[in-house]
């Protein structure tokens, strides 16, 4: 399985890489899933429906920097990443890989605003998902720098009643 944030040259480079010898692939680019190259599957990502995969990974439609972005949330009690993510007692987390949702965690520092809106196709859009994600993980993996924790003053930027 493949799952591309979204379908710029920077997410989707070398992707015919991972068509050979996988007859049963599952390709998500965006809002597009093609099980081959001429079968699609149909999903209402626009919606709001969240494309289940199992009981632990989801996809989401979150537009903003492009009018298609996805972001995969994965719950996870184990690995790497849970171990370095986690805080203190939480015996799971839900990591978003959110592609340029988030560029990095270098978003929030003073002129991060500048940085990621001048890079978005509607920043008035993309500033709703990104509150939407921060409320719905404890970590996200950009897509542009290393994982982060969601820290509590990401989350505090915006009450979920707001949304």
């Amino acid at each position: 399985m493949v799952i591309c944030t979204h379908g710029h040259v920077d997410h989707i480079g070398n992707l015919a890489m991972f068509s050979t010898g996988c007859p049963n692939k599952l390709m998500i680019v965006g809002c597009d899933i093609a099980q081959s190259p001429d079968r699609f599957l149909a999903h209402d990502f626009r919606s709001g429906i969240a494309y289940e995969l199992d009981e632990f990974v989801r996809i989401v439609h979150t537009p903003g920097h492009s009018s298609d972005d996805v972001t995969v949330l994965v719950r996870t009690s184990s690995g790497p990443l849970f171990e370095a993510m986690k805080a203190e007692g939480e015996s799971e987390i839900t990591v978003a890989v959110a592609g340029d949702l988030f560029e990095s965690e270098a978003d929030f520092n003073a002129d991060g605003d500048a940085q990621w809106m001048s890079r978005s196709a509607n920043s008035e859009v993309q500033t709703d998902q990104r509150k939407r994600i921060l409320h719905k993980s404890q970590a996200v993996v950009p897509g542009h720098g290393p994982a982060f924790r969601v820290k509590p003053e990401f989350q505090r930027s915006v009450s979920v009643e707001e949304m």
